[in-house]
């Protein structure tokens, strides 16, 4: 019976566990905080268009949108709540 195991970030497979989580810990960055991340919007965008991540050694990444995988269903609750019946107050 062989053990393998895989990086929790990729996939790749091991047969070291040591040289695995070596492998975790020094070939993949991660962001510093997903706390920090600093989102910018489209005047007509509900989602974030980029994001910024502080990665751990310092750098900052950019992320943009490409597309949206799977939207959320909207709630029938929230279409009268006070939020919504002001924004549509403003754009009718």
């Amino acid at each position: 019976m062989r053990t393998v195991y895989y990086c929790d970030m990729c996939g790749r497979s091991f047969d070291n566990y040591q040289e695995c989580l070596k492998h975790e810990k020094d070939d993949h960055i991660k962001p510093r905080s997903y706390a920090e991340i600093e989102s910018f919007f489209d005047s007509e965008a509900r989602y974030p268009i980029y994001i910024y991540l502080t990665m751990t050694d310092g750098a900052v990444v950019e992320y943009n949108i490409t597309s949206i995988i799977h939207g959320r269903e909207e709630d029938p609750t929230e279409k009268n709540s006070p939020e919504n019946e002001a924004q549509n107050m403003v754009h009718n």
